[in-house]
């Protein structure tokens, strides 16, 4: 058994080693290695702590997956989420975890927890920062040679800057961001709000413009004079 912890020494040590250098993931396969030959090894979960959140924060390069930050699901209450916040902050508090890495991992679960507790920041950061490939926060692309094809393309405005844009079909009705103003706005299909216009009312309205009489209505019943206001 003393030699299981001598050589779950030696793996903490390199485990540490890589952390300082920011190789976390492979600071993780060491420090679980050591846990492994020897369960009691003192403070090996403040070590993997840090290793744990740097990695989640890792994992994806466009954001951080916050959640995975704090190890909580996607789907995970405020409760949780503050209790998960509260038992990190306590093993990564950088005044009593001295290991490579602590102090800004400590930052990440502040960051992390911060947004997620909020109503409101969390909404916007499941939109646009857990999947960006879907996310309907996406740009459009006002000046592009390579439009999508008119079957599969809608045209919609920015309420705020008067920008017409086209944009992919997968995105109508949905809230995008303006290239142009950077507000958001609902995506609608002005080509399709036009369609529905009554092409009769719009026809006496054009009628109307050219010829008022025209357009006025007629009187049906016989032998009566119209009175003319």
């Amino acid at each position: 058994m003393e030699c299981n912890r001598d050589e779950a020494v030696r793996a903490k040590t390199i485990a540490e080693s890589k952390m300082m250098k920011n190789d976390f993931e492979g600071g993780r396969k060491f420090a679980l290695k050591a846990q492994k030959l020897f369960p009691e090894l003192e403070n090996m979960s403040q070590l993997l702590a840090v290793c744990d959140v740097h990695c989640a924060a890792a994992q994806n390069d466009a954001a951080k997956d916050l959640y995975g930050i704090l190890q909580v699901d996607s789907l995970a209450d405020m409760a949780t989420i503050k209790k998960q916040y509260r038992k990190l902050a306590l093993v990564l508090h950088p005044d009593k975890n001295h290991f490579p890495g602590a102090e800004s991992a400590f930052k990440l679960i502040v960051e992390a927890n911060m947004i997620l507790s909020d109503n409101a920041k969390r909404t916007l950061y499941d939109y646009t920062c857990r999947d960006p490939a879907k996310s309907t926060f996406q740009k459009p692309q006002s000046d592009s040679n390579a439009r999508p094809s008119s079957s599969s393309s809608f045209s919609t405005l920015c309420p705020f800057c008067k920008k017409k844009y086209e944009y992919c079909r997968d995105l109508v009705n949905k809230r995008i961001e303006c290239p142009e103003c950077s507000k958001f706005f609902m995506a609608f299909d002005i080509g399709a709000c036009k369609q529905n216009v009554n092409p009769a009312t719009s026809s006496q309205q054009e009628e109307a413009k050219v010829d008022p009489q025209r357009a006025a209505p007629q009187c049906t019943k016989k032998n009566h004079k119209c009175r003319k206001w």
